[in-house]
């Protein structure tokens, strides 16, 4: 899976492809996670991350939400990551988070080792990733 589609601001993902639609993590028993890297600082905005979902060619809609995952930024490459949002037993398919007034350069989603979807807890599998203001 290419990242490409988290970012590619295409909101009518059922016509899309599974691998168009989202970017999935290897299914391994790891921490996983997308960082992305802003041209300049941003503070302010909200996060807001919308799950991957499969329908299997059936009509069932199954979305993967991560149940257990957290949103850290950083101001510098070298700087440690600061979370800013934990997040625990999730059950939505969209979450919109605040992000800090402080700039930060950096921003990252990163799932916890087995904190994926309950019948595939190893595996991260996102959707679509926005800033919003």
């Amino acid at each position: 899976y290419s990242l490409g589609p988290v970012v590619d601001g295409i909101r009518k993902r059922q016509e899309l492809g599974p691998m168009e639609a989202a970017w999935a993590s290897e299914e391994t028993e790891s921490p996983h996670g997308i960082e992305i890297q802003f041209s300049k600082p941003q503070h302010g905005a909200r996060f807001q991350v919308t799950w991957a979902y499969d329908t299997n060619g059936d009509s069932n809609v199954r979305w993967w939400i991560s149940r257990d995952y957290v949103i850290q930024v950083k101001a510098n490459a070298s700087d440690d990551w600061k979370t800013v949002v934990e997040v625990k037993n999730n059950q939505s398919v969209v979450g919109s988070y605040p992000l800090p007034e402080t700039p930060f350069s950096f921003l990252r989603i990163y799932q916890v080792a087995g904190g994926g979807h309950a019948a595939r807890p190893n595996l991260m599998w996102v959707g679509q990733l926005e800033l919003a203001d």
